[in-house]
């Protein structure tokens, strides 16, 4: 539960300050410090923040302040501007900011590489996938299969290919040795080829080129390079294959 407070910006400390304080009604720093074992020092800064989030109030006594929590209803208008706030900031990203950024990024004058090691890498390339190909209106990417690198390629993005299919993106594989499996929205075509030992799989998606690979010892890792002559010329040597392939 403390996890979704600090969504809205309140610390595990304020959290319980505030729960504090509902049971208790108007009280002091002493007594607000006695009943949470969080020091006298710290709950005066806590209390500070609260005030100033609108979660608590307080009242004067004597020379003394006794402070109160304002209504629960209080977080629920403030997840609510966060929300609009939230969705302003999707908005703008979408229309203005984004593509200023991709137009600043497209102007450059060299391609981007990058370099992701271990199956968390490789779980990023295919989150790549799927977000970068999700935003395309073909909404198809194509791959060159080999088997030794099948076996890390999902390892730890076992719902890849579900996640996949519910954004509805199609797939035409060329698979280098034997192996595969049928599934939706998904095409295969084979080299058969015994002595073909390659441990490279490699994707041709949105403008990007990925190769996933293992070392020699047996790591893996994946490169991305962003260039849309290189994955056009991929592109087009793909599709030149696929048409020749039984």
């Amino acid at each position: 539960m403390n996890s979704l407070f600090n969504l809205l910006n309140v610390s595990n400390r304020e959290y319980v300050i505030y729960r504090s304080l509902l049971k208790q009604g108007s009280v002091s720093i002493r007594e607000l410090a006695a009943d949470t074992k969080i020091n006298r020092g710290t709950t005066h800064e806590i209390l500070r923040e609260l005030v100033k989030k609108g979660l608590v109030c307080y009242q004067m006594s004597g020379a003394r302040k006794r402070y109160l929590a304002e209504s629960p209803q209080k977080l629920l208008n403030i997840a609510k501007e966060k929300e609009a706030g939230i969705k302003e900031l999707i908005s703008s990203l979408d229309t203005k900011v984004i593509p200023e950024l991709e137009a600043f990024k497209i102007a450059g004058s060299s391609p981007a590489a990058k370099y992701y090691e271990g199956e968390e890498g490789i779980e990023k390339v295919l989150l790549d996938i799927l977000y970068s190909v999700s935003q395309t209106k073909e909404k198809q990417y194509y791959a060159y299969s080999a088997l030794p690198i099948r076996k890390y390629l999902y390892k730890q993005f076992p719902n890849f290919t579900k996640q996949r299919i519910a954004k509805g993106i199609q797939v035409n594989v060329i698979a280098l040795g034997k192996g595969g499996e049928e599934v939706q929205l998904a095409q295969r075509k084979w080299i058969q080829n015994s002595s073909y030992t390659s441990s490279s799989y490699i994707i041709i998606y949105a403008n990007k080129y990925a190769i996933v690979s293992i070392t020699e010892n047996e790591l893996p890792y994946a490169v991305i390079i962003e260039e849309p002559g290189l994955v056009q010329t991929q592109k087009t040597i793909f599709q030149s294959l696929w048409s020749l392939l039984p």
